[in-house]
């Protein structure tokens, strides 16, 4: 799986992309789950106060907007 950043997200993972090959992660939750452990930072501009993802992330799985 590959996470590319963009904006504010890439500034604070420091990278415009990043491939995942834990095998494990196989959802989008646990992918969010992964890059707050790994990049404690991202989780202000990830989740709201209820743990949900925030409204104005965008998120595309193959090029489109699943939301």
């Amino acid at each position: 799986m590959q996470a590319r950043f963009y904006a504010n997200m890439r500034t604070i993972i420091g990278i415009p992309a990043l491939d995942v090959d834990d095998l494990r992660i196989d959802t989008f939750r646990k992918l969010m789950d992964f890059l707050i452990e790994h990049y404690p930072d991202a989780k202000y501009h990830l989740l709201d106060s209820n743990g949900e993802l925030r409204q104005d992330v965008p998120v595309y799985v193959n090029g489109r907007n699943p939301r």
